[in-house]
C-alpha cells in the first residue's frame, strides 16, 4: 500500500498515512481489458447441411410462332346437271304452255301431263303426254319405250270407257340433241291398229327446235289423227 498523498508506503491494513495522515487506500490494480464477446453465431444441426437460398429459373422471352403457310383455296365445282341438260327446261317449257304441273312417273322415270286442249275433234280425249330424255335410244330402245308408255297409259287411265276408239291419246316423248336416226326411223312408221288408244311416238330436239313423229295418217281412225298430230305439235315445238 502507498499513501496517496506523500506517497510513503503503509503498511497493509492501514487506514491512514503514518507520515502525512492523509487516507491511506489500496492502489488501483489496471484491470485486464476483456475483450467484447462475440455475438453467437447460428450453427446447424447436426447432420444439417446449409440451404441455399433458391434461385429463380431465367424466362425465356416469349417467341412468335411462324405464320401458317398459307393454303390456297379449292376450286369451287360446278353444280352437277342433269345429263344432257334438255328434260328439265322442256318440262318447265310444256308446263307453262298447259298451265298444269308435270307429274313424275318413278317406273317410267319420265313426267307426265294430261290434258284434253288443243282440238274441238280430240273433245273427249284424254291426252298423255310421257316425256323422257336419252341420246342413246335409237330404234329398238325407241320401240320399248313407246310400248311401255302405252302399257302404263291404260292401266292408269281414267276417263270414257277403254273400249271406245277416242278414248285416249298417248304420246311417247324422247328428248334429244342431236336426233337418233334410229329413234327418228322408228316414229316415221305407222302404228298397228288399236281401238283402245291412239299412240303417237315423238322425237323432240329442243335445242334446233324439231319435232318428228308420224308423216302419213293411217286410214283407221283417220278423222282423229289430224288431231292427234296437231296437238304434238302445239304441245311440243
Amino acid at each position: 500500500m502507498f499513501c496517496t498523498k506523500c506517497g510513503a508506503k503503509l503498511p497493509d491494513g492501514a487506514r491512514f498515512c503514518a507520515m502525512c495522515g492523509a487516507p491511506a487506500t489500496m492502489p488501483e490494480t489496471p484491470s485486464t481489458p476483456v475483450a467484447p464477446a462475440s455475438a453467437p453465431q447460428p450453427t446447424s444441426a447436426p447432420g444439417s447441411q446449409p440451404v441455399a437460398a433458391a434461385t429463380p429459373a431465367p424466362v425465356a422471352a416469349p417467341v412468335a410462332a411462324p405464320a401458317p403457310a398459307p393454303v390456297p383455296a379449292a376450286a369451287s365445282q360446278p353444280a352437277p346437271v342433269a345429263a344432257g341438260g334438255l328434260l328439265n327446261p322442256f318440262v318447265q317449257q310444256v308446263a307453262t304452255r298447259l298451265g298444269e304441273p308435270a307429274q313424275f312417273i318413278p317406273e317410267l322415270q319420265t313426267y307426265l301431263f294430261v290434258t284434253k286442249r288443243f282440238s274441238a275433234a280430240l273433245a273427249n280425249i284424254h291426252q298423255y303426254f310421257l316425256i323422257y330424255e336419252n341420246n342413246g335410244v335409237g330404234y329398238n330402245e325407241m320401240r320399248d319405250y313407246s310400248a311401255a308408255c302405252t302399257d302404263w297409259a291404260l292401266h292408269n287411265y281414267a276417263g270414257v270407257p277403254r273400249g271406245l276408239q277416242k278414248g285416249v291419246a298417248i304420246y311417247p316423248v324422247m328428248l334429244q340433241h342431236p336426233m337418233n336416226p334410229g329413234a327418228i326411223q322408228f316414229v316415221k312408221e305407222k302404228p298397228k291398229a288399236k281401238f283402245a288408244a291412239f299412240t303417237l311416238p315423238v322425237v323432240v330436239d329442243p335445242i334446233d327446235r324439231q319435232v318428228q313423229f308420224m308423216d302419213t295418217t293411217p286410214v283407221w281412225g283417220f278423222a282423229m289423227w289430224g288431231g292427234v298430230k296437231k296437238a304434238a305439235t302445239e304441245v311440243l315445238s
